[in-house]
């Protein structure tokens, strides 16, 4: 899975949140565009949120 954000969260991170608010994933953001591996997660609904100096960036992440 490919995974765009913004070029001010570069350095920042990005948290993946299943629905019961239980963070499952994190990684470091080093490019606009990067590969990110969410094989191991089960069905369902995700939310994943970015982070750089007090910004933030939310989005829904559905795995089927």
């Amino acid at each position: 899975m490919q995974l765009e954000v913004s070029s001010e969260m570069i350095g920042g991170i990005v948290k993946v949140y299943d629905v019961h608010g239980r963070m499952v994933k994190e990684w470091r953001v080093a490019s606009d565009k990067w590969q990110v591996n969410v094989s191991d997660l089960s069905k369902g609904l995700y939310i994943v949120i970015a982070e750089q100096e007090g910004k933030f960036a939310r989005a829904k992440l559905v795995v089927e």
